[in-house]
Parts: C-alpha cells; structure tokens; sequence
C-alpha cells in the first residue's frame, strides 16, 4: 500500500476509535505510528483529540510511543488530551507512572 494512503487510513481509523483497523494497519501492515499529517500529528496527537484512551494506552504501553513528540505547533498529545478529563487524566497516569518507574 502507498505509504500516504496508509498513514491516511491509520489517522482515520485512529480518529474513528476503530482500535481492530489500527492494530492491523500497524501490528500486519508495519503502519508507521509516527507517520504524520500536514500539521504534523501522528496516531498519539489524533487518539489524544479524540479522547480514545484504548488507542492510546495501546500506542503507548504496546507501541512505546513517545508521548513528548511535538507536532509543527509545538503541541504534544497531552495538550490535545487537555481538551477532554478522560483522555488528559489517562494521558497523565501514564506519564507519571513512566518517570516514577524511570526513577526507581
């Protein structure tokens, strides 16, 4: 598949909270997860805007995703989760969790 068309149909399904399509794109399909659209947002910037802690706890915990990767306003998946309590709230366990377990 071309990669554009991919990353287009990751970011849709990502946006879609179809979790079964992002795992097949990334996990059967080698979908790249830090793939971009023109502003720059990957799957964790997309899943954070749209409030779907399952597509993000998977990014993040199976995927390793980088939750400090900024887009080209400057703005990381935690500033996009601020906009819903759900999404900030896991957002900033994980987060949190992370550096308590890096400082051990």
């Amino acid at each position: 598949m071309d990669p554009e068309k991919q990353t287009q149909k990751l970011l849709g399904a990502v946006r879609n909270g179809d979790i079964h399509i992002v795992k097949m794109l990334v996990d059967n399909n080698g979908a790249n997860v830090y793939a971009t659209d023109k502003l720059g947002r990957n799957c964790l910037h997309h899943a954070a805007l749209s409030a779907e802690a399952g597509i993000m706890y998977y990014l993040i915990e199976t995927k390793g995703m980088d939750v400090t990767v900024r887009d080209k306003l400057g703005l990381k998946a935690g500033h996009y989760a601020a906009r819903n309590k759900e999404a900030f709230n896991f957002l900033t366990t994980r987060i949190l969790f992370r550096e308590y377990n890096s400082q051990i």
